[in-house]
């Protein structure tokens, strides 16, 4: 095989690998360690912050003599606060999903390496970048991806043997040009270095080490416990100030 044609299909499918497989496995193993600890830290924060604003946005209603409304007050709210709500959401659902992952079952070294090197036979033919504006070879390829993101070693098999078979691997070695493949090569090397920058690979380093998992979750328990003693604080103001004592509650 060229060297430039086997790097290309090399890096394709170490990203694709990183983005199917591996992320599944860091963000699983991010769940168990630091996430559902970060999730509930970031979660009684933003009930601090709701607090914070709803003790201030009833402060200014009663400073200038207004009828305290708390549900009026808590419809400003869920408008105010739609955003760190979507991010709790979103959250919740990649706790769940890594979650999820951590009970399916996982594919031997073997097979593994078997995957890979059928996807990267695969990429040879029907990588669109390789072959721009066939629209076929796009389609074959969103079908190949999608075997792999789902890690289906026997229909990627079936593939190949057909691509084999028709000369397809053979004829994609002999007709790309090794300097037309030379930007392509860049532009993943690229795609890969910024993925490996991103979440959840920029955490590998600390999730390898326990010392440093173990300083991160009690810091973040330490930072929780503050908040949640601000948020009973905070309960206790608006409570005070809410009372039918106080201005008018309707």
């Amino acid at each position: 095989m060229k060297p430039a044609l086997e790097k290309v299909v090399r890096l394709i499918a170490s990203r694709d690998f990183l983005l199917f497989q591996r992320n599944l496995e860091l963000r699983s193993d991010y769940v168990s360690k630091l996430g559902q600890y970060e999730l509930a830290a970031f979660k009684i924060s933003c009930e601090v912050e709701r607090m914070r604003r709803k003790l201030s946005l009833a402060q200014e209603r009663f400073e200038h003599g207004e009828t305290l409304d708390e549900e009026a007050i808590d419809r400003i709210l869920d408008q105010e606060f739609v955003d760190k709500d979507q991010i709790l959401e979103e959250m919740t659902e990649n706790l769940f999903m890594a979650m999820g992952f951590q009970n399916m079952p996982q594919m031997s070294p073997d097979a593994q390496a078997q995957m890979l090197y059928l996807y990267q036979q695969l990429a040879k033919v029907y990588y669109p970048q390789l072959y721009p504006g066939d629209k076929e070879k796009q389609t074959c390829w969103e079908k190949v991806r999608d075997l792999y993101r789902k890690w289906d070693l026997e229909a990627l098999e079936k593939l190949e043997e057909e691509a084999e078979q028709q000369g397809l691997i053979d004829q994609a070695e002999t007709q790309l040009e090794e300097e037309a493949l030379l930007p392509l090569q860049k532009i993943l090397q690229d795609e890969l270095d910024s993925i490996l920058k991103q979440f959840p690979f920029n955490l590998k380093e600390l999730l390898e080490d326990e010392e440093q998992v173990s300083q991160h979750r009690e810091e973040i328990r330490r930072a929780a416990r503050k908040a949640d003693q601000e948020l009973q604080e905070l309960q206790k103001k608006i409570h005070l100030l809410l009372t039918p004592v106080g201005p008018i509650l309707h």
